[in-house]
């Protein structure tokens, strides 16, 4: 497995992992389609997509895919956010 220093000396490392990234990818497009779940939250899946982002070099069109991947999580918090709202009035 092929790394690149990424940054200054010390700093973090990307991992050239192509199929470990669509492996990453693959199971975190269908889990963010299923119900919320509570032990599993939005916020689980967040920080689960901001690791394979951070953590491996992507390509543009698995980039893409992240973007997707985190608008759809993003609008799942929105609408948990909105029913939260709607109950405290």
């Amino acid at each position: 497995m092929d790394t690149e220093s990424n940054g200054p000396a010390g700093g973090a490392q990307r991992i050239h992992a192509s199929h470990v990234v669509e492996t990453e990818l693959a199971h975190l497009e269908w889990a963010t389609r299923q119900p919320v779940d509570r032990m599993l939250s939005p916020g689980y899946w967040h920080r689960r997509v901001l690791a394979v982002k951070s953590g491996f070099e992507l390509t543009q069109q698995q980039r893409q895919r992240i973007d997707a991947i985190l608008s759809r999580i993003e609008a799942v918090l929105k609408r948990l956010d909105d029913r939260l709202r709607q109950g405290s009035e």
